[in-house]
């Protein structure tokens, strides 16, 4: 027999099962798909989808420090509420991830009885927005030689395969050993992991094998570029394929973060989901995207709080934003990339002003009176102003009272920043 033997040890006793003689596909040949309009991805009316708890406790944590670990908590609170008020003020505007009801009926409440649904319905609101945190830890590949035997060679004709099959394990540090034909005790592969994990340790809702379009890089390329794609649903259906520290998980992740937060309507899609918060704390963390684009739609918008508490986290320990005891010169603004904007001649022949005035005024959109001094810097980066308004309450809203920050005109992107006090003037001022 060409088969494998597979040993599942618990305690004081063995189940032998006999596998197909590929043992990295075991499960793909074994496990045959059933009713495949059940498992299509379209999966987010499903009450409650989490990622398993048992991958993210057991994962080490992204190396972040507490100061900003801390900071990130308290402007998640501060976004959450502010997409809860404006969810409870237009409701429309929120697909409801829950199954509908055929019983549903429009009552007639008390006021004691609506003041409940309406606590009832702030909590629903508060758990479908709550979002776990997604680590971005991959799990290491522990195939491995544990050790050789000779005297064991071909005792048998296929390869036994020993695992812990105690249900209190977490699935990453489940042992998992082989012993081939020549005697050789070894870890098992990711792959062959996967397979037997799926076949005999399938979790509840689990689908295994994973959807086709997932394990594929071209298939999963022209989902993302196919405007009929429900983004939400990938990520709804993602974790119930792999678990968090799965590089299939991760990579994916990563994709369809990039394609979300650069494209506005999707962005104005997935505000309102479970997995606006997760993702942007993903990109914040790991630093891998450009936050450009959902801070300047946001500002668009009209949600400038959740947009400065995005942009507080960006600059967060920026070198040229205000750390510690550091403090900023009252009125003044570093404009950084000033230059690059580029003023039509009719523009220039209307206003017979200095040209860098006249583009300050239109990128900090204040009025060019409201200018009092210009200082033009030369940075590797490209021109740069040093701008000093009349009323100095400009200048610290313009670069966020020290912390820095960014805006958009004509398609450019131009980042503002305090201009520090020096610690030898300051001590003389004294």
């Amino acid at each position: 027999m060409n088969g494998r033997i597979c040993c599942r040890l618990r305690n004081s006793y063995a189940v032998v099962r006999l596998l197909s003689q590929s043992t990295s596909h075991v499960a793909t040949r074994n496990v045959k798909r059933r009713n495949t309009t059940e498992r299509s991805f379209e999966v987010k009316n499903s009450p409650y989808i989490s990622y398993p708890k048992s991958s993210v406790t057991s994962m080490p944590q992204d190396n972040v420090s507490k100061a900003f670990q801390a900071q990130l908590e308290a402007s998640k609170s501060v976004i959450r509420a502010e997409i809860m008020e404006e969810v409870m003020k237009s409701s429309h505007q929120f697909k409801q991830p829950y199954y509908s009801s055929k019983s549903s009926q429009i009552a007639f409440l008390t006021k004691d009885e609506l003041e409940k649904a309406q606590e009832n319905a702030l909590k629903r609101c508060s758990d479908i927005l709550q979002g776990e945190s997604v680590p971005r830890t991959i799990r290491p590949d522990i195939h491995s030689v544990e050790d050789c035997d000779p005297g064991l060679a071909w005792l048998y004709e296929s390869p036994v395969t020993f695992v812990d099959c105690n249900e209190e394990v977490y699935d990453g540090d489940r042992y998992m050993v082989t012993r081939d034909v020549d005697g050789t005790l070894a870890h098992e592969k990711p792959s062959e992991r996967d397979a037997i994990l799926g076949c005999f340790f399938k979790k509840p809702g689990q689908i295994f094998p994973p959807l086709k379009f997932l394990e594929s890089d071209e298939l999963f390329s022209e989902m993302l570029m196919s405007e009929e794609t429900d983004k939400e649903s990938i990520l709804d259906v993602l974790p119930l394929c792999y678990d968090v520290d799965h590089p299939v998980f991760q990579k994916r992740y990563n994709q369809i973060t990039h394609e979300i937060l650069h494209d506005v309507g999707l962005i104005d899609k997935i505000l309102f989901s479970r997995h606006f918060l997760p993702m942007v704390e993903r990109a914040l963390v790991d630093k891998h995207l450009d936050m450009s684009l959902l801070i300047h739609h946001l500002n668009d918008t009209g949600r400038t709080k959740i947009a400065e508490h995005i942009m507080t986290l960006v600059y967060y320990n920026d070198p040229r934003a205000c750390q510690g005891n550091e403090k900023f010169v009252p009125g003044q603004l570093f404009l950084y990339n000033g230059g690059a904007l580029k003023l039509s001649l009719d523009r220039r022949r209307a206003v017979k002003m200095n040209e860098d005035f006249l583009k300050a005024s239109l990128i900090c959109d204040v009025d060019i009176l409201e200018i009092k001094n210009l200082r033009v810097v030369h940075l590797p980066e490209g021109k740069s102003f040093i701008v000093t308004f009349k009323d100095h309450k400009i200048a610290k809203q313009l670069h966020n009272n020290g912390k820095g920050s960014c805006r958009f005109y004509d398609s450019h992107k131009f980042e503002c920043f305090p201009v520090k006090k020096e610690k030898g003037k300051e001590k003389t001022k004294k």
